[in-house]
């Protein structure tokens, strides 16, 4: 490290690491925990069923926010791109804001523009899943539209998220899909792994972010910190 006595100067190693360093004036002191973050670039993003959502960049993060509906039902919001070459890793860090009633939710999406056909991973607050005590859950679930739920491929339990930024990440080998999630973006669990044709029957050709609110009492927001 240089000098010292420059205080409020932060410091950031070479390589990825758990914590970054703040001068105090007298010495280097740890200060927070860091994580390399891509900033994501909206230009190569659509909207998808955008409806009463809004999306806003002015403090930097993507933050993609939706009041509750006028009517409850399903409504996702979607911002989406074109789908990478396979194989890739698609990691996306957020900090979600949902209001606490059945079912608001944001998270991740591959879609089949050809069908409407989407495959919504979401962190979902959610009362009637049948996770004993926790109303807070991962869900990997299928849509047949944007406005219609088709079925559910795994729901876990996300009641042990203590920190503000969840990590998602979707790899997809050309034959089969994983969905991950992961607490500090270094270490991470998959739900659930199926072949990409499963569904989407052509496969997916887009990738994005999304939210739903699905009820009349509270909306929900998703910051999306980095997209890489």
């Amino acid at each position: 490290m240089s000098e010292l006595n420059v205080s409020g100067r932060i410091w950031v190693d070479s390589f990825p690491g758990w914590s970054w360093y703040r001068d105090d004036g007298t010495a280097w002191t740890k200060w927070g925990h860091f994580n390399e973050f891509t900033e994501p670039d909206q230009s190569i993003f659509g909207w998808i069923n955008q409806g009463s959502a809004t999306l806003s960049t002015t403090y930097g993060p993507s933050v993609l926010a939706t009041p509750a509906p006028g009517g409850a039902g399903e409504n996702i919001n979607m911002r989406v791109q074109t789908l990478p070459t396979t194989p890739y890793n698609l990691l996306a860090a957020f900090v979600p804001q949902l209001d606490p009633f059945d079912s608001t939710s944001c998270g991740m999406v591959l879609r089949e523009s050809s069908t409407g056909k989407v495959i919504f991973f979401r962190l979902l607050f959610d009362t009637t899943s049948a996770i004993t005590k926790s109303d807070i859950v991962f869900s990997v679930d299928k849509y047949t539209s944007p406005t219609v739920f088709s079925a559910n491929y795994a729901t876990v339990s996300a009641g042990f998220l203590k920190g503000s930024v969840i990590w998602f990440n979707i790899f997809d080998d050309g034959i089969n899909i994983t969905w991950s999630y992961s607490n500090d973006g270094q270490n991470y669990i998959d739900i659930t792994t199926q072949s990409r044709t499963d569904f989407l029957l052509g496969g997916p050709d887009q990738i994005g972010f999304a939210i739903n609110s699905n009820t009349t009492s509270g909306g929900a927001t998703m910051t999306l910190l980095s997209w890489n």
